[in-house]
């Protein structure tokens, strides 16, 4: 395959899957996006996690909240949790790496605010933890995950696509 089919096979690929996005996980993006509204309407905030690239997605979506999407806008209230290094590396270490995320959400969460996690695996007990702890204080929990969403029950919104 040359460089030119390459390319256009990509993009038809990517095509395909956004496709396929839209027909899975839809409805599950629609009440989604009613609960952050929700949330601001309530003049509450979003909390934010994820571990390797997903903190990355974590932190680049408050980014898009605090800053702009498309159009200049009031900020948004967002925090990523994995931006807070020194919090991240005192709770790893006073308690254990399964509550680094935990600990902010039991400081910062209130009822009416929201938890999104973004987890590749769906496994990692930090992220576990940070639900529960969500869940414990009150938040809304969405979920963004790759797999079958096992222990992600707990969550008020679960949106999985492999």
């Amino acid at each position: 395959m040359n460089p030119e089919q390459r390319i256009r096979q990509h993009f038809e690929n990517s095509a395909a899957t956004a496709l396929k996005t839209q027909a899975a996980i839809g409805l599950q993006v629609v009440d989604a996006a009613r609960r952050i509204a929700t949330v601001y309407d309530n003049g509450g905030k979003l909390l934010l996690c994820g571990n390797g690239g997903s903190a990355s997605d974590a932190l680049h979506f408050s980014a898009e909240l605090l800053c702009r999407y498309e159009k200049e806008r009031q900020p948004l209230a967002a925090i990523a949790l994995p931006a807070d290094t020194a919090t991240l590396t005192a709770a790893g270490n006073d308690y254990d790496f399964s509550q680094v995320f935990a600990r902010q959400i039991s400081g910062l969460g209130k009822p009416n605010d929201a938890l999104i996690v973004f987890t590749t695996s769906g496994q990692s007990p930090n992220i576990l933890e940070a639900a529960r702890a969500a869940t414990t204080a009150g938040l809304s929990v969405i979920a963004l995950t790759g797999r079958d969403g096992g222990p992600w029950r707990i969550c008020s919104i679960r949106m999985t696509w492999n």
